[in-house]
């Protein structure tokens, strides 16, 4: 994956600083075309890794003029009117580094405002003697700090840090493990590593000389929220609007690009509202009754676009498991990761680009899984208790695990660590009954605190790396527009996906009568008719299931993994030999101080002989942290042989 780093300090680099930015450089190559550009200012030193000659269509990371120099990581899109005459080149919509360091000798550090896109951006001014780091309004190309006294290190990969020096990363966050482990993700802006920090989403760094201050350059709790639109109706139509311009920008370059359809109703309006020559692209799973397979399909057929299929093997987990324990930087699991196995099989067949939905659910769908709120006795409870019911409710929904997995999934910590995962989802139920006290009504803070998760939490990282690893994500909801349409609309309209599924039905009626593959309905109908064929949905997917057990039987009796947060009943893994010596040896690696190893194993063969298991889940969060703790952790394999010292 490509990427930026860097040394601040305030004293002048010893003559081997090159050989230091080598090997921090190392974790962000992936292919041996990369190129790796170093740049040294004064009391700064830094890295650019590029993509290589095989993206021709992106610009190299770094620009420099007039005592500025500005390096970057990932991309802007602004309109073709914005772009000065002698920047337009070939690529007249899409620029990078130069285009950025234009409008910041043009307006200076508020220059961020202006971007839209997926990026981190170091600015090195020596015309004030200041270090500017920035990252995108979600934050989906992270940006990792390490300070200590007055030098203060960064980069896009955790790895990078850690082979700066092995005095960087020699402890745990034991608070970010225990989230890890009962979440699934790590809250805040920690990482595993208790000096280690990800700079928040919309974040503005400067380093004056001396320390590094951070600020952030927007708020969404505070933005806008004045409602032009006379209905929901309207909304939906200037979604399609927004998002079409959004992808027109994306697609400009012409670089060859696919959609990834996953069956929902996200993807398949990403792929209408696209240029013809966009493509569609799934999965096949190998061996296996798979719905969303043939829903892609169908998609494509009803929009005339090719589909490609990419096999996912049984085995597929097991088989990637190190890659993805390394590209989710030990930060969060493997998630939407799952995409690092099938992406040299997009680029085998030209594909350079994906476009994806990404953030559809928390942006005009809602974060969360249920509407019904707990019954009260009182006919007007106390505002405390209103809030922290609320904030319960929230805490208790697809924010983070449900009570009976955090219940199984706490057993495997030891107990020190089980008090501090208690003391960790207190303390979420309290930051949320706090967003219900600034914000004032339940569906207000719905409607804002799924911005804010985005913001707080880690949790997507892994599947945008995934998906960067050797093709470029653009999704259209990282437009400026897209966001503050999101941000504008009441919560009661983007119930159950109404702006969505009236968007694709005023697209193509065609595409808004072929079933969800998630819901198990047309994807064109809204509420009430979403509540009216549940029963009947799980009735018929029941029978599914039963068919798909007799029919499709595993290979090893009692062996299949079923990943309801992603692919429903459809995400079947099939628990192969060595996926099942991935967990058993995964085990023994598993630290003692912070787990309980002896009812981990009474766990894993509880479940794995279970008719029914249900706890894939954590079985790929000990499997993720324990490659990460063998390769990287402190006294990892991979940083034994790094002794030089960060001063």
């Amino acid at each position: 994956m490509p990427g930026i780093l860097g040394i601040i300090r305030p004293e002048p680099f010893e003559p081997d600083i090159t050989s230091i930015l080598d090997r921090m450089a190392e974790p962000l190559r992936y292919a041996p075309d990369q190129t790796v550009q170093h740049f040294e200012k004064g009391r700064f030193a830094g890295s650019v890794v590029d993509y290589g000659p095989g993206f021709g269509f992106l610009k190299p990371a770094a620009a420099e003029r007039d005592g500025v120099l500005l390096l970057m990581d990932g991309e802007v899109f602004p309109d073709a009117g914005e772009v000065p005459h002698e920047l337009v080149g070939t690529c007249p919509t899409i620029q990078r580094a130069d285009y950025c360091l234009h409008l910041y000798l043009e307006h200076g550090p508020p220059f961020i405002s202006y971007l839209d896109g997926t990026f981190a951006i170091a600015v090195v001014d020596s015309r004030d003697r200041k270090v500017h780091l920035y990252t995108d309004r979600f934050c989906s190309r992270p940006l990792y700090v390490w300070t200590k006294a007055s030098t203060t290190a960064f980069g896009t990969s955790v790895r990078s840090l850690l082979l700066m020096s092995n005095d960087i990363g020699g402890e745990y966050d034991r608070q970010a493990l225990a989230e890890l482990v009962v979440f699934e993700r790590v809250f805040g802006n920690r990482t595993l590593f208790t000096d280690i920090q990800r700079l928040p989403a919309a974040a503005q760094a400067i380093w004056d000389g001396q320390a590094l201050v951070i600020q952030q350059y927007l708020n969404p709790l505070r933005a806008p929220s004045d409602v032009r639109y006379r209905s929901w109706h309207e909304a939906s139509d200037d979604l399609s609007y927004r998002l079409r311009n959004a992808i027109q920008r994306r697609t400009a370059d012409g670089a060859r690009t696919a959609t990834f359809i996953s069956g929902g109703i996200d993807s398949r309006l990403v792929l209408a509202l696209s240029p013809p020559h966009i493509e569609a692209v799934t999965f096949a799973n190998a061996n296996c009754f798979c719905r969303e397979t043939s829903t892609a399909l169908t998609i494509a057929r009803a929009l005339n676009r090719p589909c490609l299929l990419l096999e996912r093997k049984s085995d597929y987990y097991a088989l990637h498991a190190q890659r993805m324990a390394d590209i989710c930087e030990g930060l969060v699991v493997f998630g939407g990761a799952h995409t690092v196995g099938i992406n040299p099989a997009m680029w085998q067949t030209g594909i350079r680009v994906v476009m994806t939905a990404m953030f559809f659910d928390s942006a005009f769908k809602g974060f969360f899984g249920t509407e019904t709120t707990p019954r009260s006795i009182y006919d007007t409870p106390p505002e405390e208790f209103m809030c922290r019911r609320d904030a319960r409710l929230l805490a208790d929904s697809s924010l983070v695990r449900r009570a009976d997995r955090y219940d199984l999934a706490i057993l495997v910590l030891a107990d020190e660590m089980k008090n501090i995962a208690s003391v960790a989802r207190e303390r979420r139920v309290r930051w949320l009954a706090t967003l219900r006290q600034q914000l004032g009504s339940i569906a207000e803070l719905k409607d804002k605190s799924c911005f804010a998760e985005l913001q707080s939490a880690g949790g997507f990282v892994g599947f945008l790396y995934g998906i960067r690893m050797h093709f470029v994500d653009r999704s259209p909801v990282y437009d400026n527009d897209v966001v503050q349409l999101a941000l504008n609309v009441p919560h009661a309209w983007k119930l159950k996906g109404r702006l969505v599924r009236r968007a694709i039905m005023k697209t193509s009626r065609k595409l808004g009568w072929i079933q969800d593959n998630n819901f198990g309905i047309p994807a064109g109908l809204c509420s009430p008719w979403h509540e009216m064929a549940t029963f009947g949905n799980r009735y018929v997917a029941g029978g599914w299931r039963h068919l798909r057990r007799k029919f499709y039987a595993a290979q090893e009796p009692s062996s299949v993994f079923t990943s309801g947060a992603w692919h429903n009943l459809n995400a079947a893994l099939r628990c192969s030999n060595l996926y099942r010596k991935l967990v058993e040896d995964s085990i023994e690696v598993l630290p003692t101080e912070m787990f309980d190893v002896h009812m981990v194993r009474a766990l894993m063969k509880h479940d794995l002989l279970g008719k029914e298991p249900q706890m894939s889940a954590l079985w790929v969060v000990l499997i993720t942290f324990a490659l990460f703790h063998k390769a990287w952790g402190p006294g990892g394999s991979r940083r034994v042989a790094t002794s030089l010292s960060a001063n």
